[in-house]
């Protein structure tokens, strides 16, 4: 078994200006040994399975696609230091925390074949089987989908949130004009269908404004496009918020089991319509409180369609266009997560919420 810490952003300053205290320790056993290399491997898995059970306690992990411990998101400083806080949130509490990462490592029933424990304010590396109960689910696309094991969120309601066309289809009232298709011909009977100087393409399942393309419809038409695909009507949305944004935007409503805990306004950069972070947007966080009553409306609208899902994680993308009606661009189900810090008024309440939930999920 290899044994290593993972040192947080804090213990890494810490040793930056000489200090050595609270640097995380190897991860040992529960009898706490650190395994002989004659132990026999039956009692080897046995002891690393069993980790974290002493007392109950309720073994929680984090999920990410990506395989290494600094891949995405732990790249950015900030989620490093957000996940670091909730890990610390959670074990204060009484759970054992963990980052899993890889579909490849999983085998079933809530095992994986490594984890990055927390422990002692640090992550510490098993290359051991580690079992979760609760898994919050954060692998981009569909890649992982586990259904022998309490996942947050359920693989229908990723499955909802992911698949635009299902989104679409699920509140067909609350979107610009939406098409599907399948092929060139298609998409140029479609964009004949629509109305507007623009008009928008879209994959089933992308993330981050990946594959979007907005412009005159000759314009995209011309382009070459990977089918299927979805076809839209543009929201204009260049006359903002009155009183909130001004110019193209989207606002975004974060929400755990119902309730909105944040919300942020993007908006594109200079000379682009969209607004994701990655694709060079800004945001500014405003209060709940402070959301237009409209644009409540449509969150409360979404969310009543979303009850039976009652352990549900997720955002709700909406836009104001140009005849003031909000409309939805689309749903969320893998909140960021920010640090608690004074940037982030709102990233406390919903960091407890979120531990909330994965402790009496």
């Amino acid at each position: 078994m290899m044994l290593k810490t993972i040192k947080s952003p804090r213990s890494v300053a810490r040793e930056h200006h000489g200090c050595t205290c609270n640097r995380g320790l190897p991860f040992l056993e529960t009898n706490g040994r650190v395994p002989s290399p004659g132990m026999k491997k039956r009692n080897h898995l046995s002891g690393m399975l069993q980790e974290g059970r002493k007392g109950s306690k309720k073994r929680i992990a984090v999920f990410f696609t990506a395989p290494g411990f600094d891949d995405y998101p732990f790249g950015d400083p900030e989620f490093r230091m957000a996940y670091h806080q909730l890990a610390q949130m959670l074990t204060d509490r009484g759970a054992v925390f963990a980052i899993v990462r890889d579909p490849a490592t999983y085998r079933g029933k809530g095992v994986f074949s490594k984890a990055w424990v927390f422990r002692d304010g640090t992550f510490h590396v098993v290359d051991a089987p580690w079992q979760a109960d609760v898994i919050f689910n954060k692998a981009r696309s569909s890649s992982f989908q586990p259904k022998d094991v309490t996942v947050v969120n359920t693989p229908e309601l990723e499955r909802l949130c992911t698949d635009k066309w299902e989104t679409y289809q699920r509140f067909p009232d609350l979107f610009p004009a939406t098409l599907l298709v399948q092929n060139q011909q298609e998409l140029e009977w479609a964009a004949k269908q629509l109305n507007g100087d623009r008009i928008v393409t879209k994959p089933l399942d992308g993330e981050g404004g990946e594959g979007v393309h907005i412009g005159p419809a000759k314009e995209i038409l011309s382009r070459d496009q990977t089918f299927p695909l979805l076809i839209q009507d543009f929201l204009d949305t260049s006359d903002g918020i009155p009183g909130i944004a001004k110019g193209m935007h989207d606002l975004r409503i974060f929400a755990i089991r119902g309730v909105p805990l944040r919300c942020y306004v993007r908006q594109p950069k200079e000379g682009s319509f969209l607004a994701n972070f990655q694709q060079g947007g800004s945001l500014f966080e405003i209060p709940v409180d402070s959301v237009p009553a409209d644009a409540m409306t449509l969150f409360q609208t979404v969310d009543a369609g979303l009850k039976r899902f009652k352990d549900r994680v997720y955002c709700v993308d909406m836009g104001r266009g140009k005849s003031g009606r909000w409309a939805l661009i689309e749903l969320n189900s893998k909140p960021g997560l920010d640090p608690i810090d004074s940037r982030y008024p709102s990233a406390e309440a919903f960091m407890r919420r979120l531990a909330d939930l994965l402790l009496t999920v």
